[in-house]
């Protein structure tokens, strides 16, 4: 279960699929596996052998007679035991990154779990993200000039005309690109850097020169993030001392100042509390070791991707677990794809079938068996033209 989080970036409800089609007895009644059983099982610190405490705190009396209200602790002020306990199930950096999946993963929705909704249900869906505010750009289709014609593209949720949006993200320009421009793009760079005969090459020059590297640059982006906390904190308590001063004035201009700086005040908590999840989740990162020889494992198999209906593509995306942002202002779009040792019996299986569906796609044998296993990450910069949605295919050439 653990495994299929972090490696294949599968959601709880997706997990719980996978257990009930296996037959694996599920906790309780029998009723079956359930996301909140799954969600239950992967939050649960003791499957690493240490005890754990301080996970909840008691804030007061509930309004049921005998109970009291319980909130959950953050996890950095949790008390671990100095040295495991029992048997551990999961290494506790498993555990710790199969935390940071719950995060990611919010919203997003798996291949393999069916879905009822009407409409048109997105390739890239959660896998596009804006530069500018980090936010996940959402599709849209809109008809054409001919009848039966329609155009989709990406677009970014922010808007100008929201105060909100303009606080959180000055200078924000307007994101949108067309869905055949990405996929153009994406299709590219899979051609290069994971089909393609040249991969390994190639891909060798994008690589983190050594493990050291990659330390130096979370540790540079972790201290940047505490002066970026220090100061929200820093603005915070000026706040308050703003707050103070007012003393017992009750006129209106006294009040409205009370209004605004309360407001301002929970803009700069909101801030500092994304920050520190942001600086707990890279001190939770592990450095793992790339391993070059996993891409030899992938089959030759360049222009795949454009020529794969979407539900196809999407299983693919999720198979490399790709990530893709998008950087308007510079008709950018940096792709991040990741093969683990799953990765190529699940694609082996889409270009074996790839008119099939693949909730359930033929995987490597055994893919429970090396806890272990090395992740092969690159991360690749191209660029994509930028398409607006209001008026039609009017995309700007591509440089």
């Amino acid at each position: 279960m653990f495994e299929w989080r972090v490696l294949e970036n599968l959601s709880r409800e997706a997990i719980a699929g996978r257990l009930d089609a296996a037959g694996v007895p599920s906790p309780g009644s029998g009723g079956g596996w359930g996301p909140v059983t799954v969600g239950k099982i992967l939050a649960n610190p003791k499957y690493t052998g240490y005890m754990v405490y301080g996970r909840t705190k008691n804030t007061g009396k509930s309004q049921r007679p005998g109970q009291r209200k319980v909130r959950a602790v953050p996890r950095d002020q949790w008390t671990w035991s100095p040295a495991p306990v029992h048997p551990a199930l999961v290494s506790r950096q498993l555990w710790e990154e199969a935390q940071e999946v719950g995060k990611a993963h919010e919203g997003v929705r798996d291949t393999e779990v069916p879905t009822s909704r009407q409409g048109r249900r997105y390739p890239l869906r959660s896998r596009l993200h804006c530069a500018q505010c980090g936010r996940r750009m959402t599709g849209t289709t809109r008809p054409g000039r001919r009848a039966g014609q329609s155009y989709t593209y990406y677009v970014c949720p922010w808007r100008p005309a929201s105060p909100r949006d303009t606080r959180r993200c000055p200078g924000h320009v307007r994101a949108a690109i067309s869905e055949d421009t990405i996929t153009t793009a994406i299709a590219g760079f899979l051609d290069q850097f994971v089909f393609g005969h040249d991969r390994a090459a190639m891909l060798q020059a994008h690589l983190p020169a050594s493990a050291a590297e990659a330390a130096a640059r979370r540790d540079a982006q972790a201290t940047q993030l505490r002066r970026r906390i220090t100061r929200c904190e820093a603005s915070q308590k000026g706040l308050i001392g703003e707050l103070a001063q007012l003393g017992d004035d009750t006129s209106p201009a006294a009040t409205e100042y009370r209004k605004r700086i309360r407001e301002h005040h929970a803009e700069l908590y909101s801030q500092a509390a994304a920050l520190h999840d942001q600086l707990q989740a890279i001190n939770a990162q592990a450095t793992s070791e790339n391993d070059p020889a996993l891409i030899a494992e992938l089959p030759y198999a360049p222009g795949f991707l454009l020529q794969a209906p979407d539900h196809v593509r999407e299983a693919l995306y999720a198979a490399l677990n790709l990530h893709c942002t998008y950087r308007a202002d510079q008709q950018q779009v940096t792709i991040r794809a990741a093969i683990t040792n799953t990765t190529p019996g699940i694609i082996a299986a889409l270009i074996a079938d790839p008119r099939t569906d693949t909730g359930s796609p033929k995987r490597s044998p055994d893919p429970l068996a090396d806890p272990d296993t090395p992740a092969l990450t690159a991360e690749i910069t191209n660029k994509a033209a930028c398409a607006s949605p209001s008026g039609g295919p009017r995309a700007r050439p591509g440089r």
